[in-house]
């Protein structure tokens, strides 16, 4: 098979990056030269290096009612509603850590909680593969927090 840069063909570039196993295929498949691999593991580590230098104040939550006193003010329980609750949500929360043990920074999952009925994620996998575990199963995410140099992604479905 006849082995193509993706990038390279949609700059307009020369593609042709060499072939691939099974020889006697002619067709092409589509992959990356050196150059635009590097490109990518370039913008991934740095992106990785500023989530893990990002100040933890970026973090932080910030007290918009002006004052730091407890409110001590009395709400009233709610009046009694006809109108019918909508049903539990299932969630799930995966921390997500950067690794560099093989020399490349690669996210990994370094803790998991999902309620009953969503899937089984394991600390020490690919961040990428349980995030898309969890999209399959039709969960959404509904926030991203960079917590002490990790990701934490809140998912519901």
């Amino acid at each position: 098979m006849k082995l193509k840069c993706a990038w390279c063909e949609r700059e307009g570039r020369p593609a042709n990056v060499g072939e691939v196993e099974p020889m006697d295929n002619r067709s092409e498949t589509h992959g990356s030269c050196q150059e635009h691999r590097q490109e990518g593991m370039m913008r991934t580590t740095l992106a990785v290096l500023m989530l893990m230098l990002a100040p933890a104040t970026l973090a932080a939550q910030t007290n918009t009612t002006g004052t730091l006193s407890p409110n001590t003010s009395v709400t009233p329980p709610p009046a009694a509603s006809t109108t019918a609750t909508p049903a539990p949500r299932e969630a799930a929360i995966i921390v997500c850590a950067p690794e560099f043990s093989t020399g490349a920074g690669r996210l990994l999952v370094s803790s998991a909680s999902t309620s009953a009925g969503g899937p089984t994620v394991a600390p020490g996998a690919p961040c990428a593969q349980a995030l898309s575990d969890l999209f399959v199963a039709g969960f959404g995410v509904i926030d991203v927090l960079p917590v002490n140099q990790q990701v934490q992604y809140t998912l519901v479905r």
